[in-house]
């Protein structure tokens, strides 16, 4: 019987070493600042004019002592670093309640952009008190869009930008997610975004002619080689651009996550910069 050229102790004592490493590491991607990542993504509906607009995209930060006043500040300085013309946030803003959170949340208040800075909620803003976050929100200088659009103009266009409520809604007594409600009266000829926490509405999204979903809530599944198993609770959608219909989306892995789970092991955060291109240009 040939020797091995370790003893079984030895093997358990590599592993344990082992696994500490690969916990201290995915600790670590899971806590630090993220890393900007650019995109360029054609809306065949966008007009020449906003050929090249820039939207950054933050998502699940989840604000807590895990992710504090100096990480949010960082956050905050790499966004507005990359000047850009709308800022949107896509649920999961903060863990705990708001006077809790209210010194993290502070630097939230520098974030700017000419078009403004604009959220959806997700399901942890109604864990926590969904209307106190949301004059929270507003205290910050961030928009709320509770089933409801806007219209933004700029470079002589208009552009629909449309927020929904979460899935979790309807659990607290309060309205979940309508997107024929969050469109309603927009302009039917203008390119449409729309906020939406969860990606598996995109479905629904396409029903309404919208162009670009921009979604969070898998936090990329966090670990890879079981992120698949968050997939199959998400209707396959787990990180990345997918179509549904005519409707691009875009699911963003996540600026921070939950606390509870503190870990992200090849599956890192992200700070998402979103540059529009006419599809005309491709």
């Amino acid at each position: 019987m040939p020797t091995l050229p370790f003893s079984n102790g030895e093997w358990a004592a590599g592993l344990l070493a082992l696994s500490l490493f690969l916990s201290a590491v995915a600790v670590w991607q899971a806590l630090r600042v993220p890393d900007v990542r650019k995109l360029s993504l054609a809306l065949p509906r966008l007009p020449q004019a906003l050929n090249g607009l820039r939207i950054v995209q933050l998502s699940d930060l989840h604000i807590s002592s895990g992710f504090p006043r100096d990480w949010v500040r960082a956050v905050v300085d790499k966004t507005n670093a990359l000047k850009p013309d709308l800022i949107v946030i896509t649920g999961d803003l903060a863990d705990g309640p708001p006077a809790w959170r209210s010194g993290d949340l502070a630097p939230l208040a520098d974030l700017r952009a000419p078009l403004g800075v604009f959220s959806c909620t997700g399901n942890h803003e109604y864990y926590w008190g969904y209307r106190g976050w949301m004059a929270k929100s507003r205290e910050q200088g961030i928009r709320p869009l509770e089933n409801a659009h806007v219209v933004l103009e700029t470079r002589g266009q208009k552009l629909v930008l449309a927020g929904v409520t979460d899935q979790a809604a309807p659990a607290f007594g309060l309205p979940g997610p309508d997107i024929p409600r969050a469109l309603a009266g927009a302009p039917r000829n203008a390119a449409r975004i729309m906020l939406a926490h969860r990606p598996r509405l995109a479905g629904q999204s396409a029903e309404e002619n919208v162009d670009l979903q921009l979604s969070g809530h898998t936090h990329g599944g966090q670990l890879f080689g079981v992120n698949q198993i968050v997939a199959w609770f998400n209707d396959g959608f787990l990180a990345g651009i997918y179509h549904a219909g005519r409707t691009m989306l875009y699911v963003n892995p996540g600026s921070g996550l939950w606390t509870g789970f503190p870990l992200r092991l090849l599956v890192p955060s992200e700070i998402t910069e979103i540059t529009l291109r006419s599809g005309k240009n491709g």
